[in-house]
């Protein structure tokens, strides 16, 4: 297992419908990751814990921090979105698989690992 090292380009919320998980964009000499997480609240906190190769996958760890139970919040979806650069230096050769992995929360309404 190799740690990756990775910059944070951007982090925002949104009210407004925005496509959830990860999308890549490739460029000449580094990988931006896109994240995005839906949320039934506002107060959650997304961020990246860590990138690391396993065997052929790139995965990134996600941290999500949920409001506290007793807080008082909208009922109202929210957005987050994390975006990182990584350089290609510390890939290797391509092709490029990227897997999530954390603590996500589920539509259910019920945090499982994913």
């Amino acid at each position: 297992m190799k740690s990756i090292p990775f910059k944070i380009l951007e982090y925002h919320g949104s009210y407004t419908s925005q496509v959830e998980g990860l999308n890549i964009i490739e460029t000449e000499e580094t990988i931006i990751a896109n994240i995005c997480e839906s949320f039934p609240t506002p107060g959650y906190s997304v961020s990246v814990n860590k990138v690391v190769k396993e065997d052929e996958d790139f995965i990134i760890y996600l941290n999500i921090i949920a409001p506290k139970p007793d807080a008082i919040l909208l009922q109202v979806i929210t957005y987050i979105m994390v975006s990182i650069e990584i350089s290609k230096k510390d890939f290797g050769d391509p092709p490029y698989k990227f897997k999530l992995a954390g603590r996500g929360f589920k539509r259910s309404g019920k945090r499982e690992e994913y």
